[in-house]
């Protein structure tokens, strides 16, 4: 079975206060923002309301496959200044995580790129000793992944907002 191209992006920004939400005339660049709604986090109806206005016609998964920003209460965004010769041990970067940020590393959703240009780190190649720790709770994605359900909206990807920020 063959897939459409998809003509039109979505795109979501989600607070603990508020929903904003976008549809593109394209996933890619370039690209025009079409429309531009926000409404209140926990009102269902509101939600409801500005997913038909983004999307009169329902797709055959009843959702809307968007990108999602998402500013969860209890991120985690922090610097790290990594030691090159022990990068080659298991579990250094989960003793960095438990040692320095005294977070427990098997109950975050944890991702770590190089603070200076935002590129994903790779400890094989690791050129940059600077990175950011970022990542939530794995309880705290699941509640929003399962929210974002709810109201119709499906994550292509999510990305934490106060990366960006």
């Amino acid at each position: 079975m063959l897939f459409a191209a998809k003509t039109k992006g979505f795109f979501l920004q989600q607070d603990e206060y508020t929903l904003l939400m976008a549809r593109t005339s394209s996933v890619r660049t370039p690209l025009v923002i079409e429309e531009l709604i926000e409404c209140p986090a926990g009102d269902a109806a509101a939600i409801s309301d500005a997913l038909k206005r983004l999307e009169p016609k329902k797709s055959q998964s009843r959702y809307i496959h968007a990108t999602c920003g998402v500013h969860p209460a209890r991120p985690l965004l922090r610097r790290a200044t990594l030691e090159p010769k022990r990068l080659k041990e298991p579990n250094y970067l989960a003793e960095i995580l438990s040692g320095q940020f005294r977070i427990e590393p098997e109950k975050y959703t944890v991702h770590v790129i190089n603070a200076g240009d935002g590129t994903d780190f790779d400890p094989a190649r690791a050129s940059q000793k600077d990175v950011l720790f970022c990542g939530v709770p794995s309880d705290d994605v699941v509640a929003i992944k399962d929210g974002l359900l709810a109201a119709g909206i499906s994550q292509e990807e999510q990305q934490l907002g106060c990366v960006s920020t």
